[in-house]
């Protein structure tokens, strides 16, 4: 298939990111195919939790990564200190010395079969509060670092960015809708991940759930142990 057909097919799947149930597993297999690499990950980090969509990637390397080689991802920092939107690469940013001494590459990279890293930063509100796109190959293609930056990458970039915008707002609307009609009936509204991650509360809801002892690290919690299985079981 073309790198044009591959582009087209790619971006088909981006125009989905509005849909209810977004095809995930098809936008990432679509970016990993037009990049020619192994596999890809969504990453969502929200002050401390992490949050993962991914294909080809092994279930180990992604538990590794969100119980501890996040802190020490070796394309992170660099990705912050640059404009949203700009490819890093681990060949480049580490060089040979750079690998030879880093944990990050040995360890984790080496241990789950990622010699090559790909990533850009796709949105960034904070340092504790972004999202990225990774890509992975088992073996080192010197050239990935120019298709993720040529007129290609450049094209895909700028529409997968605007999907995600687009979902954002829709989401913004709808829990917009939500809080005035719950709040005409003097009622609020509480969005959590299934983990119990709060996403979204409605305004002065929060310190109420706070001082009831129900939000705990920005979780919906219970002190008591049967609470908190009944809200896991619930969630």
């Amino acid at each position: 298939m073309s790198t044009e057909a591959l582009l087209q097919r790619a971006v088909e799947a981006v125009h989905h990111l509005t849909d209810a149930e977004p095809p995930w597993a098809d936008l990432l297999h679509g970016a990993s195919a037009l990049f020619g690499t192994d596999g890809a990950v969504l990453i969502v980090q929200d002050h401390g939790r992490i949050r993962m969509q991914q294909v080809e990637a092994s279930a180990a390397a992604v538990a590794d990564y969100a119980a501890h080689f996040h802190a020490h991802d070796v394309l992170l920092a660099p990705g912050l200190a640059e404009p949203v939107g700009t490819w890093l690469e681990t060949q480049s940013v580490l060089g040979v010395a750079g690998r030879r001494r880093s944990a990050y590459y040995n360890d984790f990279m080496c241990r789950h079969r990622m010699r090559q890293l790909g990533t850009v930063l796709l949105s960034r509100a904070s340092a504790q509060h972004w999202a990225s796109l990774g890509l992975q190959r088992e073996r080192v293609d010197e050239r990935l670092l120019a298709r993720l930056r040529g007129d290609h990458g450049r094209r895909y970039l700028i529409e997968l960015q605007a999907g995600l915008r687009a979902r954002q707002s829709l989401a913004e609307q709808c829990l917009l809708t939500a809080e005035a009609l719950f709040g005409a009936l003097n009622e609020a509204t509480l969005l959590v991940s299934t983990d119990g991650a709060v996403v979204q509360v409605a305004p002065g809801a929060g310190p109420r759930l706070a001082a009831c002892g129900l939000l705990h690290g920005g979780r919906l919690w219970h002190a008591g142990e049967a609470g908190r299985a009944a809200l896991a079981s619930a969630l």
